[in-house]
């Protein structure tokens, strides 16, 4: 499991709900791609481990997928203290 970074609702401060329901949009979409991609990482280095040894995808993207992770919580947060719905 990777936990979310810790991001500042303040980046959204002055965002309306349309704009803000726009960002978290974006940001779903890229986190499931992240996401995906992690997996397969994971997988890769699990087969890795079982046949040489060593993982070998360096850690895949878990910095990015905590980063979007983040966000997502940010933009939440932001939404919910302005009554978006």
């Amino acid at each position: 499991l990777i936990e979310p970074a810790e991001i500042s609702t303040a980046k959204y401060s002055g965002w309306n709900c349309s704009k803000l329901r726009k960002e978290k949009a974006f940001v779903e979409v890229a986190l499931a791609r992240k996401s995906k991609t992690q997996d397969k990482a994971a997988k890769t280095d699990a087969w890795m481990v079982f046949l040489i040894g060593i993982p070998t995808s360096g850690g895949g993207v878990t910095g990015q997928v905590a980063q979007l992770k983040g966000e997502n919580e940010a933009i939440r947060k932001s939404m919910v203290g302005r009554g978006c719905s």
